[in-house]
């Protein structure tokens, strides 16, 4: 109903203004109008918010905080528009702002402070605006009694009301009366203000800060209203602008309309006249300040006060603010975030995180459908064919706009549902994988999505988990974190609970744990506060907005657009000048222009490219293998140096203990026994070797206990625990025999201590040799004794007595041998990136008929430059003793000499190395951090599997070649033969609309290109994009077919002596044919009949032109401007495209064949 009385209200002041004023006073405003005014109007306007917003800032500053510019500028839009929206002496929009500084984090105090603060400082700026408005209209004897009376009251009102509210900021409920204070509504209001800080509230600094910029944003307000008066080409009093202005405000804000719908224009206009405004000029110029002010900002502020007013956002995107929450005590964390011990349930999770609000660094793709289609309709030249059917409409040809619409429309169409099968499709392959969390929900402990986890969940870590999102720990046993993808340190860091209030709250903090770093041994329970892009990692991404690395596939593509657009435009500027030069019509050869740079674009590459990818993907899941990321697919295809661990790849990786020796190789069970309690104490991931320990030692260590512990590092090779029994503590170490040899002094041999000499150290490494040389995998045992519990570092591994020797045998992996043969011939070299010592490497490569030759040590690596590297990576076979950053190393180098490298790994530390390569390859029993990395996930860890993944690539990379080797000759050659044909023809040698038919027949053709075979001599070999050869068959075949058009074109003018719509009509059918046809020449490097097109490609393609030809003998002939053609011309055709294509096939056989083959 207010909205309906101000409607009125508002219209009856225009009708009125009219009813006074001449109507040729309004028509004179657009001849006098200065429309350069108006841009300072809208700069004015932007200046409101701007102050509105440093209103905010200063308050939170004073309190400690900060919130952003953006922010703060967004607030005050929302308040502004909720002021004006829903008058109530500016209180309505204090809401918005508390809602809106609630959800950013900021504490309630200060919040409640900045809201009373913005308050008193909104009305000490309106009460010196509004006095010094009074007095303008007093002097000028133009003041009335009701304004006087109305302008006095709710100055006192003003007053009464700042004050009162600043004594009762942080005094609590003693001033109020008890009956007040129990009225829902005001208690809520006082406990809010009670909850101010007094700090903020009641500085005199900060309140005349404040109140300077409420007085600018009145200035603001009163000079857009000056200047839009100037804008219209009169003139008006500044200071009787501003009286008019502010009285005008006075009964805006006292009115029951929204916005003071009404009372503001007719107050305004009433004023205004009063201070020497023209009626016309009045109502002109308030229309055009009620629109700058509040119908142009309502959309955003609209949509700004939902958001701000929604359920509270956690955490806050702020740093500083972030850290405040995570750094108080866990107590008041839990109460922050509205969760309790047993985490939250499954109804209050889903309410934190709705749709388009999950836990992921990237955001939502909602609108996938719609987006789908403007993708499509947002190529550059579909949107100049648009344009150029508008213009068709416009000048009367509305049958060719139609028609250029409707073939647009159905090829953006056909290319959005496509494409939008196709990434259905993926997505529901990578949720097959999709990575989990273990949070408490209902009170049990389940595997969630990680997307999923949200602030105030509770979530249990172990060794191997990804940190899905920022926490703090409440429990921690033996917790070591991986975090250099925050820190660049390269060892984990211990990370412990507790629940007092923290000092640090970055990653050096022991007690928090963030998104991006992974658990490398113990296990945890924390509480996440914040999760997704409010974390510390999406706030680095967000701040460097890093883009993946261009793919191979990808950079192919670039290549390819360019060549594309280059040919482009040299034949649309081409035939346009000549067309134009030779007088025709102007339109006409721009639509022709147009139509033919249609005709040579793929523009169904992305749609070909995405579901040739995608149904390869889906056909790769069936043979056990999952695409995560589709371009991924064409790059394995590429790939042509595969890095892999040994072990799972060449060996089974299933562990089992040979034998337990002593130092000189005799057989001793000490070295179990100490072995066992390393394998049972130790909290990271327990490897193969560690099972095969525990189940050979059984039952046993009970009697101790675990006091500490050393995490294993690959810059060490070994992992310690201390362990206590009978008083007596045990620091226990196990590794590489070369790491813990050395840090030995004495040997047990048969239950006697003896040195640990030369002769005997040298006698020690023998037995490891030769046990090595058998393809044994070998631990070493030592230990010492120790005074104290716990508190041990790197710096206390020493002085060790060695127990002795664990030997393992890991058999080779059935078909291992098949597989690596198998990848060798069809192109693929395999290189071992083992931890592994050179010895047993040697071993195992030898009986899979891998020739090792020379074995480049972890050592030697540190030592080369990466020059040195690059090249004695090409050379060698087999790294072993390598940690993860030089596995990382060697794939950079590799790829640095143009190799397209894949990486295979699946542990906590291979994710450098998974990222690093080309395309990174995990297996799904890898842990979480391996299968994040990874590109390609294998559910079977099987050479044989990863090999069938390599060929998949390649065909479906094939089949896109296919594509672009068809769109670059046959359609080169059809409009360099439309190109030739304007210069000599009296009339157009194809319509618009018979181009485009044509392109979208021939388009549709190829919709089944991904279906087709492949040739096994393409598949045979990796492949990469060779633009040079793409160019080379468009200048080689696509003269061909300009040639067979030119043969056409003779035959239809002299032959047939054809006129315009029968000459047009017979090219559109031996182009589609000839153009669509090829396909089954192209489509193989051998010859046609010996590979044979699948099932789906020949219906299209036949379809399609079958379809072409029956046209012109249907009622659509003349819409299209065609007619039928005698019995006689198809004949020709039935000749001309079998000779055609006999052609190309002699010119594509030493053209294609050796050229792919001889890369």
């Amino acid at each position: 109903m207010p909205w309906l009385l101000g409607g009125a209200l508002f219209a009856g002041v225009i009708l009125a203004a009219r009813h006074f004023a001449e109507a040729r006073d309004f028509a004179q405003l657009t001849e006098r109008a200065e429309p350069w005014w108006f841009g300072l109007a809208v700069l004015l306007q932007v200046g409101t918010y701007l102050a509105q917003g440093q209103v905010f800032r200063l308050a939170i500053r004073e309190g400690g905080g900060s919130v952003r510019l953006g922010a703060a500028s967004q607030l005050s839009l929302a308040k502004l528009f909720v002021d004006q929206a829903l008058p109530s002496a500016g209180l309505s929009g204090t809401v918005v702002l508390a809602s809106g500084l609630r959800r950013r984090g900021v504490p309630r105090p200060t919040v409640a402070a900045a809201v009373v603060v913005d308050l008193a400082s909104y009305y000490v700026a309106y009460v010196l605006g509004l006095g010094g408005a009074l007095g303008i209209t007093v002097m000028r004897g133009e003041v009335t009694p009701v304004i006087l009376l109305v302008s006095c009251v709710f100055l006192l009102f003003a007053v009464g009301l700042t004050a009162w509210v600043l004594a009762l900021s942080g005094r609590g409920a003693r001033r109020v009366p008890r009956w007040l204070a129990r009225l829902r509504l005001v208690g809520t209001a006082l406990e809010f203000i009670w909850d101010a800080d007094p700090r903020l509230t009641r500085s005199p600094r900060l309140l005349l800060r404040t109140s300077l910029y409420q007085l600018v944003i009145v200035l603001c307000d009163a000079m857009t209203l000056w200047v839009l008066i100037r804008s219209l080409g009169a003139w008006g009093s500044p200071g009787g602008v501003f009286a008019s202005f502010m009285i005008s405000s006075l009964f805006r804000t006292l009115g029951i309309m929204p916005g003071g719908l009404g009372t503001f224009e007719a107050a305004s206009v009433i004023t205004l006249r009063m201070v020497g405004v023209p009626i016309a000029v009045a109502l002109a110029a308030t229309l055009l300040f009620r629109g700058l002010s509040f119908w142009l900002p309502m959309l955003p502020g609209l949509w700004l006060s939902r958001r701000e007013l929604g359920p509270p956002r956690a955490p806050p995107r702020d740093v500083a603010a972030r850290g405040a929450w995570a750094a108080q005590p866990l107590a008041g964390l839990m109460a922050r975030l509205v969760t309790t011990g047993k985490g939250l349930t499954t109804e209050e999770a889903h309410q934190r995180a709705p749709p388009g609000r999950r836990n992921a660094l990237a955001r939502g793709r909602a609108g996938v459908r719609v987006r789908g289609v403007l993708r499509a309709l947002a190529n550059p030249l579909v949107i100049i064919l648009l344009v150029a059917g508008t213009a068709s409409a416009y000048l009367g040809e509305v049958s060719d706009a139609l028609i250029i619409g409707g073939i647009v429309l159905l090829s953006a169409g056909i290319n959005a549902w496509q494409a939008l099968r196709s990434e259905q499709a993926v997505k529901h392959l990578q949720a097959s994988i999709a990575p989990t969390a273990t949070a408490m929900r209902d009170g049990a402990w389940v595997e969630v999505p990680r997307q999923d986890i949200v602030a105030g969940d509770l979530i249990h870590l172990s060794a191997g988990d990804l940190v899905p999102a920022d926490a703090r720990l409440v429990e921690a046993t033996d917790l070591h974190v991986m975090q250099s993808s925050l820190t660049g340190e390269s060892l984990p860091a211990e990370k412990t609970a507790t629940h007092e209030a923290l000092p640090d709250t970055g990653p050096d903090s022991g007690a928090l744990v963030f998104l991006g770093t992974s658990v490398v041994s113990g296990t945890g329970t924390a509480l996440v506060f914040a999760a997704g892009r409010c974390t510390a990692y999406g706030d680095i991404m967000e701040r460097l907005s890093a883009r993946p690395e261009e793919t191979e596939f990808e950079r192919g593509t670039k290549r390819f657009g360019m060549l594309i657009l280059q040919t482009v435009l040299f034949l649309v500027l081409f035939i346009l000048v000549v067309n134009v030069s030779l007088g025709r019509n102007a339109l006409e050869s721009l639509l022709f222009s147009v139509a033919l740079a249609v005709g040579l674009t793929p523009e169904f590459l992305p749609m070909i490219t995405t579901v040739t990818l995608a149904q390869g993907a889906i056909r790769m899941a069936r043979e056990k293998v999952i695409v995560k990321h589709l371009a991924s697919m064409q790059n394995l295809g590429s790939v042509d140096v595969l890095c892999s661990d040994k072990t799972g790849t060449l060996t089974a990786g299933t562990m089992s203990l040979d034998a337990t020796l002593g130092p000189f190789g005799q057989v001793d069970d000490r070295a179990l026994f100490l072995g066992a309690l390393n394998s049972r104490f130790e909290s990271g991931i327990k490897s193969p070797l560690d099972a095969a320990i525990l189940e050979r030692a059984g039952a046993g260590g009970e009697r101790f206990e675990k006091t500490d512990e050393i995490p294993f590092d690959f810059e060490r090779r070994r992992l310690s625990i201390v362990v206590a029994h009978d008083g007596e503590h045990l620091l226990i170490t196990k590794g590489a025999p070369e790491s813990v040899l050395r840090l030995c002094t004495v040997c047990e041999v048969e239950g006697r201590v003896q040195p640990l000499d030369d002769s005997s150290a040298a006698r020690c490494l023998e037995v490891f040799r030769r046990l090595s040389e058998r393809g044994f995998r070998v631990l070493a045992v030592a230990y010492r004794r120790v005074s104290r519990p716990r508190g041990f570092n790197v710096g206390d591994e020493r002085d060790f007595i060695f127990a002795g020797y664990l030997t393992f045998a890991d058999h080779l992996l059935e078909g291992a041998a098949e597989s690596m043969a198998a990848l060798g011939r069809d192109g693929v070299s395999v290189k071992i990136l083992t931890g592994d010592n050179a010895l047993v490497t040697r071993h195992i490569c030898a009986q899979v008929g891998m020739p090792a030759g020379r074995i480049v040590l972890g050592s030697e690596l540190e030592r080369m430059d990466d020059g040195a590297l690059a090249h004695v990576a090409e050379q060698a076979q087999v790294f072993a003793r390598v940690s993860p950053a030089q596995k990382h190393r060697v794939i950079r180098a590799l790829r640095s000499r143009g190799h397209v490298v894949g990486f295979l790994g699946d542990g906590i530390n291979d994710a450098p190395s998974l990222h690093g390569a080309d395309v990174g390859i995990s297996v799904s029993g890898a842990v979480d951090v391996a299968r994040e990395a990874a590109d390609i996930v294998l559910l079977e860890r099987n050479l044989a599997v990863l090999h069938g993944a390599i060929l998949a690539g390649r065909r479906a990379f094939g089949n896109v070649f296919k594509y672009l080797l068809m769109g670059t000759s046959s359609n080169f050659g059809n409009m360099f033969s439309m190109a030739g044909a304007a210069l000599f023809l009296p009339f157009l040698p194809m319509l618009p609309t018979q181009i485009l038919l044509n392109n979208l027949l021939y388009d549709v053709a190829q919709l089944t290109i991904p279906t087709d075979n492949v040739d096994p001599a393409f598949v045979a070999r990796p492949q990469r994009w060779d633009i040079s050869l793409i160019r080379r068959f468009m200048v080689l075949i696509g003269p061909v077919s300009s040639a067979f058009d030119f043969l056409t074109f003779g035959v239809l003018l002299w032959g047939f002596h054809f006129g315009q719509s029968a000459f047009q009509t017979g090219w559109f059918i031996e182009s589609l044919a000839t153009q669509v046809l090829v396909v089954f020449v192209i489509r193989t490097m051998g010859r046609p009949w010996k590979n044979r097109p699948s099932a789906a490609l020949i219906v299209t393609a036949v379809a399609a032109v079958i379809i072409g030809g029956v046209l012109p003998y249907t009622p659509a002939a003349a819409l299209l401007g065609m007619e039928p053609l005698p019995p006689a011309y198809l004949l020709f055709v039935g000749l001309v495209v079998p000779t055609y294509l006999t052609l190309v096939e002699l010119l594509k056989g030493r053209l294609l064949r050796h050229a792919l083959l001889a890369r």
